[in-house]
């Protein structure tokens, strides 16, 4: 059974591949989502997309450790 803590485990792939994206972003200009490209959008408004994103594994997580402990 999938415990609450568990959903920090969630957020480790997301944030590492953020990390990764916009590092390479700033090494050579490619982006893997339209949504990252700073130099469109800005770095604040690249950062709230990535917090939203964020938010989105977040909420998944903890309806999936919800729906863990709920069905049989």
């Amino acid at each position: 059974m999938l415990g609450w803590d568990d959903t920090g485990y969630a957020l480790l792939l997301p944030v590492c591949y953020t990390a990764y994206a916009m590092t390479r972003d700033v090494a050579d200009g490619w982006y893997p989502y339209p949504f990252m490209d700073v130099a469109q959008f800005g770095a604040a408004q690249v950062a709230i997309n990535c917090t939203v994103m964020g938010l989105a594994f977040r909420a998944l997580s903890l309806l999936l450790v919800w729906l863990d402990r709920k069905l049989p």
